[in-house]
């Protein structure tokens, strides 16, 4: 295969002898995906070390690709080899965890490629490179990481990652699935005849909710959607869902992430607000506006489904609003607005963290509200701990 313009020879990129391979050049979403995987992955293994069964954790890729691209010139690592290099560090500082990367490629060029990328980590690092496809391995890794923090990477062409891939993974202590998608797919694919991918991807044909009459996709929505579905039907705790959206071209990616703790999603919104700005690129929650403002509205106008509930919990909160808020301190936000007008009422302290736990009562009837704007602190607002509102007047009351 001769290199056509750029893309330059794979052994002249890497000093393997394979001339008739290409090194893919990254486009700009590809290398920011590979910076936030790098700094996500980084402290997913400093957590997850410590966690149970955290002498061996599993990083699952598979859609594994050749495990090298060329970025602006330069050979940059793909996410096997991100992978392998962070395994390599981990051992330096805890030489008692071992690291288990799982990958699978379809493709025998790539394939190929990736494993001789590996091979530089073995013995030292366990990973093995399979042929085939992702569904083919699944419930095969599912079982070998059973008992073990597992981190899935599905990374496709397009859409190609169906529901019940996910759902292979649902249901267990300390997993977690990352999907990287093609937003924008959604509106090709399901403009023909036979959407058959789109289904896959939501698991039946309730998607077609979404279409509008003139049968155009109302995208946010649907992604929305698929979000809860993540929860509902995968059998995770927690899901959020982020777009990247760049100046130049119609590239529009999508980010899901799956995972039972909600310390999860606030680190990768941390990861990828910071990575996307290197890139000129900018992260847009699924359902929300961009700014904070709008990340609150969204809390104020997911937390009405509480109405007339007591004793709700802060995950159960957080878990409903963490596609349009998954910063922790912007769910406070609209809580202490939410209790300043008198709509919710709760005792101790909020957050992740806060013990007592914080529990929570909700009026009956919850109108649409946008927030005021204004900051609001919980020291502040201490004066109202322990109090309700009954009838529009503040009274004291029991804790809840």
């Amino acid at each position: 295969m001769r290199p056509v313009p750029g893309q330059i020879s794979f052994d002249e990129a890497l000093g393997i002898d394979d001339p008739t391979g290409l090194l893919q050049v990254a486009p700009p979403q590809t290398r920011l995906k590979h910076a936030m995987y790098r700094k996500y992955l980084a402290a997913w293994l400093r957590v997850m070390k410590g966690q149970p069964g955290g002498h061996d954790l599993y990083i699952l890729d598979l859609f594994a690709g050749p495990g090298a691209y060329l970025a602006e010139g330069v050979k940059a690592a793909g996410s096997p080899v991100i992978a392998a290099e962070l395994a390599m560090k981990l051992r330096l500082t805890s030489p008692s965890t071992r690291v288990h990367i799982r990958c699978v490629e379809r493709s025998r060029v790539e394939r190929e490629r990736l494993d001789a990328e590996l091979e530089r980590f073995r013995p030292d690092i366990d990973c093995t490179v399979q042929k085939g496809t992702a569904e083919r391995h699944a419930a095969a890794f599912a079982a070998e990481s059973a008992g073990h923090p597992t981190l899935v990477l599905l990374d496709p062409d397009g859409i190609g990652v169906p529901m019940s891939l996910i759902s292979t993974f649902g249901q267990r202590d300390y997993t977690e699935v990352l999907v990287s998608f093609d937003a924008h797919a959604h509106y090709r694919v399901a403009g023909t005849q036979g959407p058959t991918a789109v289904t896959a991807f939501w698991g039946d044909e309730s998607w077609t909710q979404y279409q509008r009459q003139d049968g155009t996709l109302d995208l946010a929505a649907m992604l929305e959607g698929y979000r809860l579905r993540i929860q509902e039907r995968a059998g995770f705790r927690y899901a959020a869902i982020w777009r990247i959206r760049f100046p130049k071209g119609h590239i529009d990616r999508a980010v899901a992430q799956a995972a039972g703790s909600t310390l999860a999603p606030e680190i990768m919104f941390d990861v990828l607000t910071k990575e996307a700005q290197k890139f000129d690129a900018r992260i847009q929650e699924v359902a929300a506006e961009l700014d904070r403002r709008g990340r609150i509205n969204g809390a104020l106008r997911v937390i009405r489904a509480f109405a007339g509930e007591v004793g709700v919990s802060w995950s159960r909160l957080y878990a409903r609003a963490a596609g349009v808020c998954p910063a922790s301190l912007d769910l406070e936000q609209a809580l202490l607005y939410m209790r300043e007008i008198g709509h919710v009422t709760w005792c101790g302290r909020l957050g992740r963290y806060a013990a007592p736990p914080a529990k929570f009562t909700f009026v009956a009837d919850l109108p649409e509200d946008r927030w005021d704007g204004l900051e609001r602190s919980q020291d502040a607002a201490a004066a109202l701990v322990g109090r309700d509102v009954r009838g529009g007047e503040l009274v004291p009351r029991s804790p809840v």
